[in-house]
């Protein structure tokens, strides 16, 4: 599948010398070694959302408290790759709340890219000058847009920043 249609990356390459080129290229930045404080980072994460489990959603005998784990552990991920990729959460576990909406609109998006991946025709139409102002902007209040935005504005102002 190919994130933009007019350019291969890891998972589309069919040509083994370059994917082994690019995977090679790749490879120091998903060590670890480059941030010395991940494990720390990730333990305050797991801190941080055993906490939240703790406060809201331990049942007790009068009371039932259900969790979605699975959606509680996207919230741990994201706000971890937050704080690893760009020195802030992204807010997840401190709201317990799908931020910008990204969880819910990508859940809401998988079966369009998943015809998008096996018609590959239809994905460079989709981003043709017709189509492209439709696609997530930086400027979007909800969805991939608004996580682009907030990115950016991290990058943008807080480029240097480690945990």
């Amino acid at each position: 599948m190919r994130f933009d249609p007019a350019r291969d990356n890891l998972f589309s390459m069919r040509d083994e010398a370059q994917h082994t080129e690019l995977r090679l290229k790749m490879a120091h930045g998903y060590s670890g070694k480059e941030n010395l404080c991940m494990e720390a980072t990730i333990e305050k994460y797991v801190g941080k959302l055993v906490a939240l489990i703790e406060a809201k959603y331990l049942s007790s005998e009068t009371e039932f408290r259900p969790m979605d784990f699975a959606l509680k552990t996207q919230f741990f991920t994201l706000d971890t790759i937050g704080d690893l990729a760009f020195g802030k959460p992204f807010g997840y576990l401190e709201k317990d709340a799908d931020v910008f909406d990204y969880i819910k609109i990508t859940t809401s998006l998988i079966p369009a890219l998943t015809v998008l991946s096996n018609v590959p025709w239809l994905a460079r139409i989709l981003h043709s000058r017709v189509f492209r102002n439709a696609l997530p902007k930086a400027t979007d209040k909800l969805g991939f847009g608004a996580l682009i935005g907030f990115v950016l504005f991290i990058y943008l102002f807080f480029p240097l920043v480690s945990t």
